[in-house]
């Protein structure tokens, strides 16, 4: 396979998140005339570079996916710090949630945030900390499990799929 076959649908998976050529060529440091006569196919990307699309693919997805509107891929400053934080996580993911996390996200603290902070003896800052916190726990241990039903449910059709195709051809029905 040729890179120019390999570029053009990485590029079109890009076009997925709303991604242009030159976001991507900005936050690689890839210049735009390279990518270019590589999408063309009358030049190549290294094999580095090559690496490096298709690992921020999955990051910029990921981003995307977290993400309540669209990202705005031209501000590269504010991308590559959420990029940063998004691959640090992925070197030191959060723990899961503790007891006194469900003891704070089963409180009343939404209604008088204040009163609950001097409740447990803390500032409002501390306790609106300890609930970014409690909440970035939650949502990488729901982030997870759903990572971990999609892969069951890939594989659950591919196990029936493998079986149709042994049932067609144990009784000489294939396609």
């Amino acid at each position: 396979m040729s890179e120019f076959d390999e570029i053009v649908p990485l590029l079109d998976e890009y076009d997925s998140v709303d991604m242009k050529p030159k976001h991507i060529c900005g936050i690689l440091g890839i210049s735009e005339t390279a990518m270019s006569r590589a999408k063309n196919g009358s030049g190549r990307l290294s094999g580095q570079e090559m690496l490096d699309m298709r690992n921020l693919l999955v990051d910029c997805k990921e981003l995307a996916r977290r993400s309540p509107l669209p990202v705005s891929w031209s501000d590269l400053r504010a991308v590559r710090k959420q990029l940063d934080l998004l691959r640090n996580e992925k070197k030191h993911p959060p723990e899961n949630p503790t007891h006194e996390d469900f003891q704070l996200m089963s409180s009343e603290v939404g209604r008088d945030p204040a009163a609950y902070a001097a409740k447990l003896g803390i500032s409002t800052a501390e306790l609106l900390s300890r609930i970014t916190e409690a909440l970035r726990r939650f949502d990488f241990t729901i982030r997870k499990m759903q990572e971990s039903t999609q892969d069951l449910r890939d594989l659950a059709v591919a196990n029936r799929v493998e079986f149709e195709e042994r049932k067609a051809n144990q009784f000489g029905l294939s396609k």
